[in-house]
């Protein structure tokens, strides 16, 4: 049985399929040629277990939704899939913590796979495999027949943050990966609960942007921007607890965590469920909110 760490503070919906068939490390140096898209990769992203995406997890909200759930018995083997694993933190976990287990963990930032294997390699985890690919892409890549098929799939935030072309990839990949009757878990950023936000977020990035310096710096710049228009008691920044939580947040986070949450181009919270339209045919059967953040 798979064992779960602590949950982030990030407020997200949490939206789980049931398939029905299926055809910290060092900053980097920023490119000149943008080869990320709008996407942050001049730094790492915030290492970090999100217990939401543990197999274990999401057999108990598929039994809450009156859905048949995963086959979690001691030794049962299982395949598992992480989109945009980050450091991979979360996919070893699960790994180390279920030899029988075959996880796979994709992310798209060179700096975050080598991180992920370093680890994996340190602590002699040889039941997780890690791959850098581009989404968007990686279904006309060789690569993915590396990808054994997955009877449980997850991604955190990144649906949120990505472009059209990226979620279409996505959907992609899940259309010819989970099995028929696999789960698939999304993390994202949802309206309308966002929708009192999406100024905040904006003005943080616009502003950011002006000073010519690497994400993490540019964040900090415009959360100062942001805060002191908040002060001044700005509309669409004063007043909304929503907003005001999230800033109380951003003052305290660490700043990579800012900035891979507000400074991508393509940022932009989605209304319901995302699509499974296209290669997977999916049946969006339950969706929960977590709490926007634990209040003192």
């Amino acid at each position: 049985m798979a064992r779960c760490g602590r949950a982030s503070e990030e407020i997200t919906r949490t939206v789980v399929f049931e398939t029905i068939s299926c055809g910290a490390g060092p900053a980097l140096t920023a490119s000149i040629s943008n080869w990320g898209s709008g996407y942050i990769t001049d730094l790492p992203y915030v290492p970090g277990y999100y217990r939401h995406q543990s197999p274990v997890h999401l057999h108990l909200a598929c039994l809450f939704g009156s859905v048949a759930g995963l086959d979690l018995g001691p030794g049962t083997p299982l395949s598992y899939l992480e989109l945009g694993c980050g450091h991979g933190f979360g996919a070893l976990a699960l790994a180390v913590c279920n030899p029988g287990w075959r996880v796979t963990g994709i992310d798209f930032n060179p700096a975050h796979i080598a991180a992920a294997r370093a680890l994996a390699a340190e602590a002699g985890i040889t039941n997780a495999q890690f791959l850098e690919a581009d989404l968007a892409t990686l279904m006309d890549d060789p690569r993915v027949r590396e990808i054994p098929e997955a009877d449980v799939a997850t991604m955190h935030g990144l649906w949120s943050w990505v472009t059209d072309p990226v979620r279409a990839g996505i959907v992609r990949l899940l259309g010819a990966k989970v099995r028929p009757g696999g789960v698939v878990q999304v993390s994202y950023n949802a309206l309308p609960a966002w929708q009192g936000a999406l100024g905040m977020q904006r003005l943080l990035r616009e502003s950011g942007e002006r000073v010519a310096a690497r994400s993490d710096r540019q964040a900090e710049a415009g959360l100062e921007i942001v805060s002191a228009l908040a002060d001044a008691k700005a509309h669409h920044l004063h007043g909304l607890p929503f907003v005001e939580s999230l800033l109380e947040h951003a003052r305290h986070c660490q700043i990579a965590y800012l900035a891979h949450e507000y400074m991508n181009k393509a940022w932009r919270p989605p209304r319901g469920a995302p699509s499974c339209s296209g290669g997977a045919r999916c049946r969006a059967w339950g969706s929960y909110a977590r709490p926007v953040m634990r209040q003192a």
